[in-house]
């Protein structure tokens, strides 16, 4: 189904069935009778537990699967929307890092930021618990506030993970820019935050669920920090997500050269 709702209503209808048909052959035994192939060999099999069982177990993987699968993608959709919604408007974000005075590519990335968390919130409204159990539903938005947290983590800082996108991490970052990312990697992150509040979850329910989290909150602190607030946080291992290379080309990009930078990069390099 391409619909979120008859996705959601479909993969609960295949667990259901796969929960109940682990016991349905011992709830109608008495109705269903002996094996057909039993009764012509003359066996009484009515005190044996496995073959009451065995009538509609081997139906429970398919339901399994058709659950998984109908979710699996449904979220795969909302992945590509999310993708769409904001990609184009942020290639050339890093680029515009360099800038001391606004620039449409800020104001794109706001629109693009915008339009992702309200893609989101309207997600949230279909699938809120109870449709979705709260497991599911923390696990499945989790899924997607990571697609949309490292798009914006891949265009900004750029990266250095094994098989990541390959952006080029920003020569300058003015300190007018890093205010606006501190707003801008601020407002995703209570976005979030708000649509996991609505659907009853908590900030910690979306902490567990995501991948990213830990990762964007040590980005966000990072535009708002002084070498000295930096030196601090990897003391206290806010940035213990982040790899050096990645860190380290920021604070180049951040600040001017001094010893004190330097001696930072070392101990960052160097851990």
């Amino acid at each position: 189904s391409k619909i979120p709702r008859t996705a959601a209503i479909l993969h609960n209808d295949c667990i259901f069935f796969s929960h109940h048909c682990l016991t349905l052959g011992l709830q109608y035994k008495d109705d269903l009778g002996p094996p057909k192939e039993d009764i012509q060999a003359g066996i009484d099999n009515s005190s044996k537990l496995v073959p009451q069982l065995c009538m509609f177990v081997d139906m429970v993987p398919l339901f399994r699967e058709l659950a998984d699968r109908s979710l699996g993608q449904m979220i795969d959709i909302q992945k590509q929307q999310i993708v769409d919604l904001v990609v184009p408007r942020i290639g050339y974000l890093s680029q515009s890092l360099s800038s001391s005075e606004p620039v449409q590519e800020w104001s794109d990335a706001e629109t693009a930021v915008d339009a992702a968390l309200y893609h989101l919130q309207h997600l949230q409204q279909t699938w809120n618990p109870p449709l979705l159990s709260l497991s599911i539903f923390g696990r499945s938005m989790g899924f997607l506030a990571d697609v949309l947290m490292t798009i914006f983590s891949h265009h900004v800082v750029g990266t250095n993970r094994p098989g990541g996108a390959a952006e080029a991490m920003p020569m300058s970052i003015t300190p007018r820019a890093c205010h606006f990312l501190t707003g801008l990697f601020d407002k995703i992150r209570h976005g979030l935050i708000q649509t996991f509040e609505r659907a009853g979850a908590s900030e910690q329910t979306l902490s567990t669920s995501s991948n990213e989290w830990s990762r964007f909150t040590a980005w966000t602190k990072v535009w708002a920090s002084s070498l000295s607030d930096i030196e601090v946080a990897l003391s206290q291992g806010i940035f213990r997500d982040v790899l050096g290379p990645e860190l380290a080309g920021l604070i180049r990009a951040m600040f001017v050269d001094s010893p004190r930078r330097q001696t930072l990069l070392k101990a960052i390099l160097e851990n």
